[in-house]
Formats: structure tokens, C-alpha cells, sequence
């Protein structure tokens, strides 16, 4: 039976059938989609139905967006979600192929707040960021929770991820990034066989209270952001339960401290907390190591991290033989002595116009020389001569980087003079930072089991069979 989308909708919910169950119309071919359109292209179309479907391109303010979201508009957004990224979909075919490209997959916290920043910070320092999408895949989430069949319960976070797509749209657009999904999505074995690998290489070194610290602070920042999106009578509840004697004097200042918070929040619909439901917690902590190497391999990308449990997780699977070894510490340990500049906390069309005008080309010439080194050759007499030749040119590039960064500095200023800088992301408050760029080179990062996955999935000239790099962004204990 066909049901008109003015129809009531034959659940019984009392809607018309097209703002109940009825299926969006996509502005392309599910189809094709499935089968023709190629990575970037996914990407491109997901990022301009999002601004479609939220009217981002009829220039509302952000509060506009708080205001108006809606079940429909995030429905839509995950059914679009879902045609792009079907379960059957053949995600090996679609990974960009190892070349001479400088190329990094960012190893971390893929929370959409945090991740612009993520991108930003390094991406003067490579040519392509390869980042794991923080797009929920609605074929793989049951149904009371799937944000297809229960979109209201995901309003917070579907926010974050419209922040995320404005912030990231110009670097998309660009070719600069690169949106995956994780390939175990599509293929369970291959889920179960790199979660036992990381279950037995845990096992051997468990992390430490330390090590987890970042992970539990950022699952304490997002059970405060769901209890802003509580209505008051439950904070009131919880307030009582956990003390019997507190008093109407100090629930009144509680709740007038959260609304303070929920004003300052980007992330709180503005709507009536009672309407708005629960709300769902989303943690992305990325991909496991095994998988990321998988990625590494299977893209000849090199990982980057923020994160010291992952750059230990990466240190812990360097295979280095002590010529190798002693090949390459000298030009790493230039790497540890330097002080280096990343982009932080900064309007996105200011970060990406930095990268697309090649700011910093040289050094990325560099980089991409000693990059190219690292996986083709194998003569260790010659090595050594490069080795030698890269720790001589190293100074030289990173006193150009510097000169470009006071431009760069000059040109920021220029343009925070010429704009209003309380838009949609953009701030000039610690818009530069200092930190180490921490490089591990001459090793390979590897696990044998990995390597033996990525080569049963994918022809021999098309993955690396080691990753003979990775690089840690130390900000300063930030």
C-alpha cells in the first residue's frame, strides 16, 4: 500500500505520515551512492545536506540553530547518514591508496567539539588528515536508541555534530581532510579479531589511573552536558537524594548556576527542557591501535596524536633493530629540542585559507622528503648518508617555519582587526600555541597480525607493510 506523505502516518502517532515515518527524499541517488560515489564525494554531499537541512547557508546565527532543532531535522540528517554509508558498503575500495602524499591519521578523542581543534593544530604539518568520521552509522544502533526511529533523545549531541560540519566544511571542500568510517563497521570479523588483538596486548601492559585520566575527564564532560539538558524537577530530584537537608535557598542558586551554564553552553538546545526529553551520551574515543595501524597500512599514512596513552600504545609496538635505531636518534632527537607552532584555538575560514595558500610548503617538503625516505628505501648505508643529510637541513627549514609563523602572526592580526570574532567558532584568544612536535621515525610500528589482516584484505601494492613513522603533539602539557 503506498501512503501519501500528507496522509496520517499509520503508526498511530497522529502526524502526517512525511513528518513521522516517511523516509526523506534525498538529493541524490542512495543507489549510486552505494556503489559509485567515492570517499570525498560522500563527504561533500553529507556536509551539504547538513547545511541544507539546518538553512546554515541562509545566515542564521548559531542561537538560530539552538533554537529550531528539531526530530525532523535530525532524522533526515542520519537517514542521509545511512544512505551514504550502507552496511554492504565496500569500504576498502574507497581508503585512499599509499602514495608519496603526507599523509596523517589522527590517533585520539574524536569528539566533534574537539576534533576542528585536533585538525587545526597539525594541519600545517601534512598534506591530507585522515580522521575517523564522529557520525553515528544508524544501520549498526538498535532502534530505541537509533537516531532515525528516536531522533529526540539525540538533539545535544546532533548539535555538536552541526558545529563540527560548519567548522569542517571548508577543509572538506578543500581536500585537506578526509571523514572515515571505521572498516570494522562493515565487517565483523574483522571487529572481533582487532578487539581481541587489543584485549591480549592490554592484558600484558594495563593502562595506569594516569593513563586513563583524559578518557574519564571527558566522559565527566559529557555527563555534564546531559545533566544541563535535564529538566530542573530532575536536578531537584537528584539534589534531594544525595542530601535530604538541602535547602529551597540552595536549589534556587543551583539552579540559577545552571542556567548560566546552559546559556554558555554551544551545545544546549534552547528549547523547553521538559519537551526536550532525555538525551543520549555519545563517547568517541576513536579507533584501537590495531585498527588505526590497519588504517596506517592500509592508506600509507602515518599516525599523529595528542594523547600520551597513545603515544605510548605507539611506542610500546616500535620494532627497531639497533642499526636502525641508531640511524635515525639523532635527527628524532633534533625533532625533541625543538619548540614548534600549531594553530589552536582559531577562526576555521582564517585556519584553512593558512593551509590552502601552502603556508609552511617548505617544511612540509621536508617532511614529505623524509617521509618518502622512511618507507622506500632500505639501503642502510644510504640511510645513514640521508639521515645525516635530513638532521643538516633540519635547522635551516625550521628557522624558515619560523619566519613564515611571525607572517602568519602578522596576517592574524590583520584579520582579527578587519572581522567580528564572537561568529561560529571564531576567537582570537590563544590562537597560536606553542609545543613539541615529537617524531619517531626509522622504526616500524607494527603488529604481526595486523600486517597479516590488511594483507589478506588488500593486493600487495596497495599497503604498506610498515609504518616507519609517528609524530605526538605535546602543547605544553595541554
Amino acid at each position: 500500500m503506498k501512503i501519501g506523505r500528507n496522509q496520517k502516518c499509520p503508526c498511530g502517532s497522529g502526524k502526517k505520515y512525511k513528518h513521522c515515518c516517511a523516509k526523506p527524499e534525498p538529493s541524490f541517488d542512495p543507489v549510486i551512492a552505494a556503489t559509485e560515489l567515492s570517499l570525498r564525494d560522500r563527504n561533500i554531499i553529507l556536509f551539504n545536506e547538513i547545511f541544507d537541512i539546518f538553512k546554515i547557508n541562509e545566515g542564521i546565527d548559531w542561537s538560530d540553530i539552538q533554537s529550531t532543532i528539531s526530530d525532523d531535522q535530525i532524522r533526515h540528517m542520519y537517514q542521509i547518514v545511512a544512505d551514504l554509508w550502507h552496511y554492504k558498503t565496500d569500504i576498502g575500495s574507497l581508503l585512499p591508496k599509499p602514495d608519496n602524499k603526507l599523509r596523517a591519521l589522527y590517533q585520539g578523542d574524536i569528539a566533534p567539539e574537539l576534533l576542528v581543534r585536533n585538525v587545526f593544530r597539525f594541519s600545517l604539518y601534512a598534506d591530507e588528515i585522515l580522521v575517523v568520521s564522529p557520525f553515528l552509522n544508524p544501520w549498526g544502533i538498535r532502534e530505541e536508541y537509533n537516531p532515525i526511529d528516536n531522533p529526540a533523545q539525540h538533539k545535544v549531541d546532533a548539535l555538536k555534530l552541526v558545529f563540527f560540519a560548519i567548522q569542517m566544511a571548508p577543509w572538506i571542500d578543500a581536500g585537506l581532510v578526509n571523514l572515515i568510517p571505521d572498516p570494522s563497521d562493515y565487517d565483523h570479523q574483522l571487529k572481533i579479531r582487532t578487539w581481541k588483538m587489543a584485549e591480549q596486548r592490554i592484558k600484558k601492559d594495563m593502562p595506569t589511573d594516569e593513563d586513563m585520566a583524559p578518557e574519564l575527564n571527558r566522559t565527566e564532560e559529557e555527563l555534564r552536558s546531559i545533566l544541563l539538558a535535564s529538566p530542573n524537577e530532575y536536578l531537584i530530584r537528584k539534589m534531594r537524594q544525595y542530601n535530604s537537608d538541602v535547602s529551597e535557598k540552595e536549589i534556587k542558586g543551583a539552579l540559577e548556576y545552571v542556567d548560566q551554564l546552559r546559556e554558555q553552553s554551544l551545545f544546549m538546545p534552547m528549547q523547553t527542557l521538559d519537551m526536550m526529553g532525555p538525551q543520549l551520551l555519545s563517547l568517541r574515543l576513536g579507533v584501537n591501535l590495531e585498527m588505526a595501524l590497519y588504517l596506517c597500512q592500509s592508506t600509507g599514512a602515518f599516525p599523529y596524536t595528542n594523547v600520551k596513552y597513545r603515544w605510548k600504545e605507539l611506542q610500546s609496538v616500535k620494532e627497531s633493530l639497533p642499526t636502525d635505531a641508531e640511524i635515525w636518534t639523532p635527527l628524532t632527537k633534533a625533532f625533541s629540542d625543538l619548540d614548534f607552532r600549531f594553530l589552536d584555538n582559531i577562526n576555521t575560514s582564517f585556519a584553512c585559507n593558512m593551509r590552502k595558500e601552502n603556508r609552511l610548503e617548505g617544511f612540509r617538503t621536508f617532511l614529505r622528503r623524509m617521509w618518502s625516505t622512511l618507507n622506500n628505501e632500505d639501503d642502510l648505508t644510504k640511510l645513514q648518508s640521508k639521515s645525516r643529510d635530513f638532521a643538516d637541513e633540519l635547522s635551516d627549514e625550521y628557522h624558515k617555519a619560523k619566519a613564515e609563523w611571525d607572517k602568519i602572526d602578522t596576517d592574524l592580526i590583520k584579520w582579527l582587526g578587519g572581522t567580528i570574532s564572537t561568529g561560529i567558532g571564531a576567537s582570537g584568544l590563544g590562537a597560536i600555541i606553542d609545543g613539541k612536535l615529537g617524531i619517531a621515525a626509522g622504526a616500524s610500528f607494527a603488529i604481526k597480525a595486523v600486517t597479516e589482516l590488511v594483507a589478506a584484505k588488500r593486493n600487495r601494492r596497495s599497503f604498506r607493510e610498515k609504518v616507519p613513522m609517528s609524530v605526538f603533539i605535546d602543547l605544553n602539557g595541554k
